[in-house]
């Protein structure tokens, strides 16, 4: 995962300090790829016609209704005293937990923003590593390694 630069600036929730991981294990990669597809949540895409409200008004709604909200931030946040590679996913449960008890709503309103901007941006990195991987594949099969 590749999140934007400006997303791994410290992001405050409730009186704890995350980041975005910058640096993410196979492990934590297919803990967030499995609560996705775990949520059902298919259509990242904006449908033509939908206004920028509405789409974020769907996407979040459907994730909601998934109840895997918290999980997925669980994968997608690093508490900021640790690093990304020590994240675990007892780490991951203890953040969601943690984000799953926000009363404030203006801590409610930053763990949704958090969720969409870092939910996407985890999408578009994987949308690029498909479509490399995908010249790669091509490539291989042009050029077969031989033993």
């Amino acid at each position: 995962m590749t999140p934007r630069a400006e997303a791994t600036k410290p992001i405050p929730l409730g009186g704890r300090l995350f980041r975005a991981a910058r640096s993410t294990t196979a492990e934590r990669d297919d803990y967030l790829a499995g609560r996705i597809a775990l949520s059902g949540v298919k259509n990242v895409t904006k449908e033509d016609g939908e206004s920028p409200v509405d789409y974020v008004e769907r996407l979040l709604g459907h994730l909601q209704a998934s109840g895997y909200v918290d999980a997925m931030i669980g994968g997608l946040l690093t508490p900021l005293e640790i690093d990304d590679l020590e994240w675990t996913p007892a780490i991951a449960a203890e953040t969601a937990a943690y984000a799953g008890q926000l009363h404030e709503p203006k801590d409610k309103e930053q763990r949704n923003v958090v969720l969409l901007t870092l939910l996407l941006d985890f999408f578009v990195a994987g949308m690029s590593s498909s479509a490399a991987s995908s010249v790669s594949s091509e490539a291989d099969e042009n050029h077969p390694v031989t033993h």
